[in-house]
């Protein structure tokens, strides 16, 4: 007696000794497994195939998929991880030393000195050295800060002119000039004194001037008065300064002793001033 197809009521994996077996137009045939995943390869397959809802294990990634899927199919249109990398992050049309910024939902790409939560570095530092003004002291009277070398300069910012710029306008004259883009930035401006007085009993301080109103500005920088017998000393002190215009873009360092103290040049003390952007 015949069997019908409605008999096979067991359903099982087909092994790779078993067979199917089936109808073709005018012939019965009987198929193996491994002709019946030849005639299901994806390269013969019509139409298209939903990678969200195939079955997982179905279609091997690794070996049964060939060719570049399209970034709209949810590929790279990349063959390798680098190329891909460079498709994902558009980067040809980047700038060179720029770095991935993610903000508000949206990607793209920033210079590292504009990044919100990187500090932007723009200094400059000079010292006196005796160069241009081998001997200076400094008496009861303010007296301008005659650095004659600039040390340091750096910044990470593009805009060069956040820099301080060091003028030395003669041997016993130096100034701090401000270009108009840094009005309104915040500067820490380090002054370093190493000074000696042969009396000891330092009565010493220093203070930033204004130039235009040649008056002190921000006084008390540095502001010592020691009874001690110690006749060669470093002193330290900084202050916060924001230039807002053309008339305050000028400032100098100057120093007062009541008791005429000089640079010392013992263990290679610095005269120094720092000026350093904050934000």
């Amino acid at each position: 007696m015949a069997t019908k197809f409605s008999d096979f009521s067991t359903a099982a994996s087909l092994s790779g000794t078993g067979f199917i077996v089936g109808y073709d137009g005018a012939s019965n045939f009987k198929m193996t497994k491994s002709a019946l995943e030849s005639s299901l390869d994806l390269a013969n397959i019509s139409g298209s195939i939903d990678l969200a809802t195939q079955t997982t294990g179905d279609i091997d990634l690794t070996t049964q998929v060939t060719g570049t899927l399209p970034i709209l199919n949810g590929g790279t249109g990349q063959t390798t991880a680098a190329l891909a990398i460079n498709s994902l992050t558009n980067s040809v049309a980047q700038t060179t030393n720029n770095i991935p910024y993610y903000n508000a939902g949206v990607f793209s790409s920033i210079n590292p000195s504009a990044h919100p939560n990187i500090p932007t570095v723009a200094m400059v530092s000079a010292t006196w050295l005796g160069s241009t003004n081998p001997y200076f002291n400094i008496p009861a009277a303010w007296t301008i800060i005659p650095f004659d070398n600039i040390q340091y300069t750096r910044t990470t910012h593009p805009n060069n002119n956040l820099i301080p710029i060091i003028q030395f306008g003669s041997p016993t004259d130096t100034f701090i000039e401000f270009h108009p883009d840094s009005f309104g930035r915040l500067y820490r401006i380090d002054v370093t004194m190493h000074m000696y007085d042969q009396y000891g009993n330092f009565d010493f301080k220093t203070a930033i001037w204004d130039r235009a109103g040649a008056t002190a500005i921000i006084e008390s920088v540095i502001d010592e008065r020691s009874a001690e017998t110690s006749n060669d000393k470093m002193f330290y002190g900084y202050t916060l300064y924001s230039p807002t215009s053309v008339a305050t873009s000028r400032i100098d360092v100057r120093a007062f002793s009541q008791t005429n103290a000089y640079p010392s040049n013992i263990d290679k003390g610095f005269i120094r001033v720092t000026v350093s952007l904050i934000e």
